[in-house]
């Protein structure tokens, strides 16, 4: 009997200490799901998402709504229709983070930023890097590729052979 005593107090101790608090703003944690109510895991510490950039740019990477931004250290990292906005960096936590951002949307390259062009088949701005292989006035500017020609209609590169 006194067996059975000890070994039930040794689970419910065992079961208390699994059921902790929840993690606080900025405290550890590994998902979501750690944090009290209202914050988000984010690098692994409890977050709100209000954290002070120091930037006092229009940038919507820390807003309050619920979009999950990407974190990126290149355009590899970003969807299509985004880009890493290697311009603003976050301060997080003593760390800078840069993430992925919505494409400007466009018709025209005069509605893009400064040094950006539009991939109007595409209806959003490029880098003027990512524009070297897709925009183009003749042949001569496709040449990332091997074989690839000028759409003179649409001003685009594109692979005869495809």
């Amino acid at each position: 009997m006194k067996r059975f005593f000890i070994i039930l107090i040794t689970i419910l101790i065992a079961m208390a200490c699994g059921e902790g608090a929840k993690s606080g703003l900025g405290e550890s944690c590994t998902k979501t799901a750690d944090c009290e109510d209202g914050l988000k895991c984010i690098f692994m510490v409890c977050s709100d998402g209000n954290e002070d950039t120091d930037n006092n740019n229009d940038s919507d990477v820390n807003d309050d709504s619920d979009d999950v931004k990407t974190p990126c250290k290149s355009m590899n990292d970003c969807q299509k229709d985004e880009y890493c906005d290697l311009d603003n960096p976050v301060e997080e936590y003593g760390s800078l983070i840069y993430y992925c951002a919505d494409r400007p949307l466009c018709t025209t390259t005069e509605d893009c930023p400064i040094g950006w062009k539009c991939w109007t088949s595409e209806g959003f701005c490029i880098t003027t890097d990512e524009a070297e292989e897709i925009i183009c006035a003749s042949d001569a500017d496709c040449v990332v590729e091997p074989n690839t020609k000028c759409n003179l209609s649409t001003g685009e590169c594109y692979d005869p052979n495809n």
